[in-house]
C-alpha cells in the first residue's frame, strides 16, 4: 500500500466524520511485472520512491478531487513507468478532461493507454 492524498467526509446529522483513508497499491504480478494504482490522489513527492519499479501506472487526471493532467505528467516523471492508464476523469462534468491532450502532454515519457469501461489491458 502506498500513500495517497484525498479526503472525504460524511455530511450526516450527528455523524460528521471522515470516511476514507486514501491509499494506492503497488502490485507485484506473477510474471515479475508491477502495477501501480495511485488511487484518488494528488501529486505526492513520495511517488519518486517508485522510480524504476513500475511497469504500468494508473493515474488520476480529473483535476478536481485528484491530480490533473499536468500533475499526472509530473508523476510520470517521478515514477518512470512504461505504460500509463489515466483514470478518474470524464465520468461527470466537473472532472471532464481530454484524454488525447493528456497523451500528447506525456509525449515519449511513457505509452499512454486510453481505456473505456469494460476494456482490458494486457501487458
Amino acid at each position: 500500500m502506498t500513500p495517497a492524498l484525498h479526503g472525504a467526509k460524511l455530511e450526516l446529522p450527528g455523524g460528521e466524520a471522515f470516511s476514507t483513508v486514501p491509499g494506492g497499491l503497488l502490485i507485484n504480478l506473477t510474471a515479475g511485472q508491477r502495477l501501480y494504482h495511485a488511487g484518488d490522489t494528488a501529486l505526492l513527492t513520495d511517488m519518486q520512491l517508485l522510480r524504476g519499479q513500475v511497469d504500468v501506472a494508473i493515474l488520476p487526471i480529473g483535476d478536481r478531487y485528484t491530480m490533473g493532467p499536468a500533475d499526472a505528467v509530473r508523476a510520470i516523471e517521478f515514477i518512470e513507468p512504461h505504460v500509463v492508464v489515466p483514470c478518474h476523469y470524464n465520468t461527470w462534468p466537473p472532472i471532464a478532461q481530454d484524454g488525447e491532450a493528456f497523451k500528447d502532454a506525456v509525449g515519449d515519457r511513457a505509452r499512454v493507454q486510453l481505456m473505456v469501461p469494460g476494456q482490458e489491458l494486457t501487458f
